[in-house]
């Protein structure tokens, strides 16, 4: 085989390979002997049956097929194997022309020029990274979150009484049949288009027009509504299309919520009375509020390395990101609304999946540069991970994921987390920071957004329920 290459944007390199014709008869003759060595075929011992019985037993087109795929498989490694021993492949091939055209074009024994495209890591450029100056938001303690995160706990434990004598209220939880039309193709909405669905009538779900208008209607009473999605609205999919909403009440009941005193405070924590409970809770709300800011001033320090890093990012890199902050709005989208997470994935259609494609798509670029500027500070200051924090986020790793997961795809994703993690860290070191209030730094940089969004509520829920429970007076 000969081999020759172009360097192309993104980080990709395409080698065009010339394989002469002898090279697949060659192949094609290795592969038969082998089937002859080891196809049964009637009549004959194993090896001793003639290469046109074989042929004829095997049919000649799975023969030649086998020879192909051999043949693609070959190309592939031997490029692979002469691409630039200084960069690291990342991901690929594209094969041109395609396996599918291939295996139907190839002539056993006459020459084949074929061209394959492969990602590689690429080269990052920095500016003065040791020497960062940024502005991060203080975060303040919720004032609500003790009053809010005791309301929730209550409703957990609240019995339901059925309501038949008044329409729906706020607060009340109701059984409803929903279907939403997107009205620029007259689709349905799957993700919010079912029926017995549980609805529990919060602010934040009767913030939202669509679940609104579900106040005041009686039981049996159906109501249909066209109104604008905001674009706040959880799915992004469907962020400002118009569409045409409708509701039947099936069911409406009340959350009838145990008193607020020290009893409850003892069913729900290690807390002998309320105000201990509290008191705890206050301790969760600084503690929250001071990993906020840490938050922000990772978010500044990470906006600021992007905007002194140059870097072609190869598709390989982008395409990861945007499909982690897919799967975490789809996350996001599906706790808001209530609905079970595999569920809410099935009834995702193509065209939705593509939106939130197109919509992930800048903040994924964005975070890919990031990811690519922080490894490449791990290796320039010759920063390690401790053996034990390796161990420690293995182990978390195979108790989230399951053990069964691919070990070395497990360890490469550990290293490549923990690299980044502990380079954030070394900048926050290095950093001049000053801490303004964060509706300063609202009106400061209007534009800004996290570099890393994290799942905030469930971090909040998470972290409380575990500190509830486990914390002594």
């Amino acid at each position: 085989m000969k081999i020759t290459s172009e360097i192309l944007p993104k980080s990709q390199i395409r080698f065009h390979i010339e394989v002469e014709g002898e090279y697949s008869r060659n192949l094609h003759d290795r592969i038969l002997k082998d089937m002859v060595r080891n196809v049964r075929v009637p009549g004959f011992r194993p090896g001793k049956a003639p290469k046109q019985l074989v042929i004829s037993h095997i049919g000649a087109e799975t023969l030649r097929t086998s020879v192909v795929e051999q043949l693609i498989q070959d190309v592939i490694n031997f490029t692979i194997d002469n691409s630039p021993k200084d960069k690291d492949l990342l991901g690929g091939p594209l094969i041109e022309p395609s396996v599918e055209e291939l295996l139907q074009s190839v002539v056993i024994g006459s020459p084949l020029n074929v061209s394959l495209t492969l990602d590689f890591y690429p080269e990052v450029i920095l500016g003065d990274y040791k020497n960062l100056v940024v502005k991060a938001g203080k975060a303040e303690p919720d004032p609500n979150y003790v009053a809010d995160t005791l309301h929730n706990y209550r409703l957990k434990q609240a019995t339901l009484i059925p309501v038949e004598d008044r329409p729906v209220a706020a607060g009340d939880i109701v059984i409803v049949d929903s279907e939403v039309i997107n009205l620029a193709d007259d689709s349905i909405v799957p993700q919010l288009s079912r029926s017995g669905v549980k609805l529990e009538l919060n602010d934040s779900i009767i913030g939202l027009e669509m679940f609104n208008m579900i106040l005041g209607m009686e039981i049996n009473e159906v109501r249909e509504k066209e109104l604008i999605v905001p674009d706040e609205f959880p799915i992004e999919a469907i962020q400002g299309a118009s569409v045409r909403v409708k509701h039947h009440v099936l069911e409406i009941k009340r959350p009838e919520l145990p008193p607020l005193d020290d009893e409850f405070a003892r069913s729900i924590s290690q807390q002998n009375t309320l105000e201990e409970l509290q008191e705890v809770l206050q301790k969760i709300a600084v503690e929250l509020a001071e990993v906020q800011t840490q938050n922000n001033i990772e978010d500044a320090i990470l906006h600021a390395l992007k905007e002194i890093t140059t870097v072609d990012l190869p598709d390989t890199l982008i395409d990861a990101e945007v499909n982690s902050l897919v799967q975490g709005s789809i996350r996001r989208a599906a706790a808001e609304l209530g609905i079970e997470l595999e569920e809410f994935k099935r009834n995702i259609d193509p065209e939705t999946k593509k939106v939130l494609w197109q919509t992930a798509l800048q903040d994924g670029i964005e975070r890919a540069k990031s990811n690519a500027a922080l490894l490449r500070i791990f290796e320039l200051e010759n920063l390690e991970i401790p053996p034990e924090r390796y161990q420690d986020f293995m182990q978390q790793l195979k108790e989230s994921v399951g053990s069964s997961q691919d070990h070395k795809r497990l360890e490469f994703f550990a290293q490549e987390t923990l690299k980044k993690e502990i380079a954030l860290e070394w900048l926050k070191e290095k950093a001049t920071i000053e801490l303004i209030s964060e509706m300063e730094i609202e009106a400061e940089f209007p534009e800004s957004a996290p570099e890393n969004p994290r799942e905030e509520e469930s971090v909040q829920s998470s972290e409380t329920e575990d500190l509830v429970h486990n914390t002594d007076s």
